[in-house]
């Protein structure tokens, strides 16, 4: 197939989406955005995306929109029910129909395991179903989101205080959203290379207390101590089951070898000094 076929991401008004195709537009690949309305697409109308209508909820819409793509990317929304598995099976099942060669769904950490996880259930029956639809396919499988602690984030820190769901001396790996653009758009590239493979994705492994201290640090130009880092208590029942999770359980991904294979990959530090100083 030509190189310039398209690459479809649906929702690529998303953040892993959206930050996928970014990345594969800087390579300069021909990308099909996938809108509900793409008119409501700001970000997007001046770009160098081609922007068509298609929903994971309406399979026509999707069939239509991978018509003549050699990739796709999706990840699905947290909906905790039947209809997110739903919307992963029509994005499989046009992509089958549609004749793509290779299916990139982001799913969660070690997903197999948690399973008691309502929403992380979810990514685990799509990736089932995936995997027995016999398309080609390959899974991306993120940790903790750096991004959560930003001020737009589930947690915005204030000040040197930073809040999170896990405890503070409880380590966990962590990526951010653009870094996971740059591995999925990567793997879109180059997709021979990466066929039937499932990548759990991080890129460095902290509790609440050293991510504090290092932002501090950073923001300050002290030496961090002032950073402070405190655990919400979640009461809703799949949160809650997540956060149990995460506290018994460490996420797997080998980072000293994502960082060979994927040199671009930051740490928080790097986020951090990125993303709140410089800017």
């Amino acid at each position: 197939m030509s190189d310039k076929q398209p690459i479809a991401i649906v929702g690529i008004t998303g953040n892993q989406a959206g930050a996928t195709a970014k990345h594969l537009l800087e390579n300069g690949a021909h990308v099909r955005g996938i809108a509900r309305d793409p008119s409501k697409a700001v970000e997007w109308v001046n770009s160098k995306a081609e922007l068509v209508t298609g929903s994971m909820e309406d399979y026509d819409s999707l069939v239509q929109a991978f018509t003549g793509v050699r990739s796709v990317y999706f990840a699905t929304p947290f909906i905790v029910d039947d209809a997110e598995i739903q919307m992963g099976k029509n994005v499989v099942d046009a992509a089958k129909q549609a004749g793509v060669s290779h299916l990139v769904f982001s799913s969660v950490c070690i997903v197999e395991e948690c399973r008691m996880v309502p929403h992380w259930n979810t990514k685990y029956e799509i990736e089932q179903y995936m995997r027995a639809s016999g398309i080609p396919f390959t899974i991306v499988r993120p940790a903790l989101f750096m991004d959560n602690f930003t001020s737009t984030g589930m947690f915005p820190s204030k000040g040197d205080k930073m809040c999170g769901m896990l405890s503070p001396d409880r380590k966990q790996q962590l990526i951010n959203v653009n870094d996971i653009g740059y591995v999925t758009s990567t793997i879109m590239l180059n997709p021979e290379a990466y066929i039937g493979k499932t990548i759990e994705l991080a890129s460095d492994y902290l509790c609440g207390n050293e991510m504090a201290q290092i932002r501090s640090k950073l923001l300050n130009g002290t030496d961090g101590t002032e950073g402070t880092y405190t655990a919400i208590h979640f009461t809703e029942p799949h949160i809650k089951a997540m956060v149990d999770f995460m506290e018994t359980h460490d996420y797997i991904a080998d980072i000293p070898q994502l960082k060979k294979e994927f040199p671009k990959l930051r740490t928080w530090e790097e986020f951090v000094k990125e993303e709140l100083v410089e800017k």
